[in-house]
């Protein structure tokens, strides 16, 4: 009989220990996907621009659907590997759909100051110290520019360029921010140190384009798609059906982001790898 007890304890002790196991493994897994559901389509990094003296900005974008509550989120700066943030940034005001925010440093030129949103000693970087976005509640981490507590030296190298000395601009195709710095690192499109011309212009720039220079909306659209000309213009200001550009691939998930942004005069080619859209 008392082994049969004792088996029986033994056995009650197991069944629970299981149950415990399963419900923290449950609670994990929706504590996951909470977070994962958080960052997608959620504000992410867009560019960073770190020039000569005082040359610096930083931009985040709104790749969702819906106007956002920016007091809802802060940026981190963590000077020299420390690993607790040396400033913050709370951004005020909303941010709309297909939208970018730019914070600028105050002495900069007027390639940065003009567009920025704010300016802010956020942007007192200088290649080697990391970069954080948080959402507040919940309090998730979105995306990361750099190896928080950790000090590079001079600079994290980011493809054919690095986090300082370098324009950096987020990647056609990324729609969502990376905290694994291993991967963010090459989520990046390296430009020349001072190049402003991508700051504070999202997709919603080529919905109205109305007294941007024909020069300035080609090189956006450079950026975002493989080619750009300007047609039945004098090149300087544009009308909305002045604009043909050709997709840098994945044509399909392109078309439909863009749909979704209501161009008009959208057209997928036959072979669903390349776009061509008129405005």
């Amino acid at each position: 009989m008392r082994n049969s007890l004792v088996c029986l304890t033994f056995a009650n002790i197991f069944q629970k220990r299981m149950k415990m196991r399963i419900l923290l493994l449950l609670c994990f897994s929706f504590f996951s996907l909470t977070l994962a559901q958080a960052q997608c389509n959620n504000l992410f990094f867009s560019e960073y621009l770190e020039g000569a003296s005082n040359n610096k900005a930083v931009e985040i974008y709104n790749p969702s659907a819906a106007t956002v509550n920016l007091t809802n989120y802060v940026i981190y700066r963590y000077n020299n590997g420390s690993l607790t943030p040396t400033d913050s940034l709370f951004p005020q005001g909303t941010l709309a759909a297909g939208a970018v925010w730019v914070a600028g440093n105050p002495s900069a030129v007027v390639g940065i100051t003009g567009v920025s949103d704010t300016l802010h000693t956020i942007t007192f970087f200088n290649g080697d110290d990391a970069m954080t976005l948080f959402q507040r509640v919940p309090r998730v981490q979105l995306d990361a520019i750099g190896l928080v507590g950790n000090d590079p030296g001079v600079n994290w190298p980011v493809g054919t360029g690095a986090t300082a000395e370098f324009t950096l601009v987020r990647m056609v195709g990324v729609q969502q921010g990376n905290n694994n710095w291993a991967v963010g690192a090459t989520e990046w499109d390296v430009y020349p140190q001072n190049t402003t011309s991508f700051l504070g212009f999202s997709f919603n720039d080529f919905l109205h384009p109305a007294g941007r220079t024909g020069d300035h909306i080609c090189k956006l659209c450079k950026h975002f798609f493989r080619s750009c000309s300007i047609r039945y213009g004098d090149g300087q200001h544009l009308q909305c059906q002045r604009i043909d550009c050709h997709l840098r691939g994945r044509g399909a998930q392109r078309w439909r982001h863009l749909r979704n942004r209501r161009w008009r005069g959208l057209y997928l080619r036959s072979d669903h790898t390349d776009m061509a859209c008129q405005r």
